[in-house]
């Protein structure tokens, strides 16, 4: 895998990303997995993406969700049927993930 930055291009549909894209992305989700099992070692994920408003998507770009599972939790249709559940807010979460991003930098 050649060197770069992450992809900038607008996107809608995971077809558009180049090879290289793909192999960059595969790259950050192996990331922030293990990230994610270093601050709140869940049991389980839910990776996908929402490609078109009917899907879900409430912003028309290509993203990535990740979303930690746990025991006995709400489940992911619960979640898409507009439940929230927020066990931390979201600024702490992006402080934790920084410090292990600071601490051991990822370069694609």
């Amino acid at each position: 895998m050649k060197k770069s930055s992450s992809p900038k291009r607008h996107i809608t549909d995971i077809r558009a990303l180049t090879p290289d894209e793909e192999e960059q992305l595969h790259a950050l989700q192996r990331r922030f997995l293990s990230i994610l099992d270093t601050v709140y070692s869940p049991s389980a994920y839910n990776i996908g993406f929402n490609m078109g408003l009917s899907a879900g998507a409430s912003i028309e770009h290509l993203h990535l969700h990740i979303i930690p599972r746990y025991p006995r939790e709400t489940g992911i249709a619960d979640l898409i049927a507009g439940k929230r559940v927020l066990v931390e807010s979201p600024l702490d979460t992006m402080k934790r993930i920084k410090e292990l991003l600071h601490q051991n930098p990822f370069h694609l």
